[in-house]
């Protein structure tokens, strides 16, 4: 007879608080919780995409690499936002990056939601959804933070699509559109991606599809392709 267990539960402390763990299986769920503040509370999502395995097994890498390759402590699970479910919600403040040999402070964010199928315009929707949900969390003080420390402010938010399949023009789209052009904002940058779980494969703008893509962001671009590689390709 199969003796049931509860999922084992371990506490580490840091410096602004705790970040709590729930081992259940091969996957690692775990909340930041901020010393002083009330934190959202998780729930339970709807599970959209049906390859569990590839789903649990990229979430759990992903989580690794973004605490010890990016130093990101404030993790959450299953949060809704806008009637929108977020898988999880990774949160780094006081970010540093440099673009073109200057060097930029900010807010980043790394936000993974599951969806039944997506397009160029759904994809630009739930980025946008993401954005939206990055600027609000955001500290403004972290923007006189960098301006103090003689840093140009620069947030990054990167929008995470899973899905169980992608088409193929859907895959040639998100490899090739800067999306850039249709996004500004001086203080924020837009990155939407894919991961198509039943391929195990992750899909993003990686270079520029024409001339006129050399002078709309790929300055920066070149440095956010790095932090991609770090922490979502496996």
């Amino acid at each position: 007879m199969t003796e049931n267990r509860e999922p084992e539960r371990r506490t580490i402390n840091t410096n602004g608080g705790n970040y709590n763990e729930r081992i259940e299986g091969n996957y690692i769920q775990g909340n930041y919780y901020a010393a002083g503040t009330s934190s959202e509370q998780n729930k339970i999502v709807p599970e959209i995409c049906k390859n569990r395995q590839s789903l649990n097994e990229y979430l759990n890498i992903v989580v690794t690499n973004l605490k010890e390759k990016l130093g990101f402590l404030e993790i959450k699970n299953n949060i809704y936002d806008d009637g929108q479910a977020l898988k999880l919600v990774a949160r780094k403040t006081n970010f540093d990056m440099s673009i073109s040999f200057v060097p930029t402070r900010g807010e980043a964010f790394f936000i993974f939601a599951e969806l039944e199928q997506v397009n160029a315009d759904s994809l630009r929707e739930f980025s946008t959804r993401c954005l939206k949900y990055a600027k609000a969390k955001t500290n403004f003080s972290t923007v006189g933070g960098a301006v103090y420390n003689f840093k140009f402010p620069t947030n990054l938010c990167f929008a995470v699509a899973l899905v169980d399949d992608l088409d193929e023009n859907t895959r040639r789209n998100v490899q090739t559109i800067n999306p850039l052009k249709h996004s500004v904002d001086s203080l924020w940058y837009e990155i939407p991606l894919v991961y198509e779980l039943n391929k195990k494969q992750l899909y993003f703008y990686e270079k520029p599809s024409d001339w006129t893509d050399h002078f709309t962001g790929e300055i920066a671009w070149k440095p956010i392709r790095k932090v991609i590689q770090e922490a979502l390709i496996l």
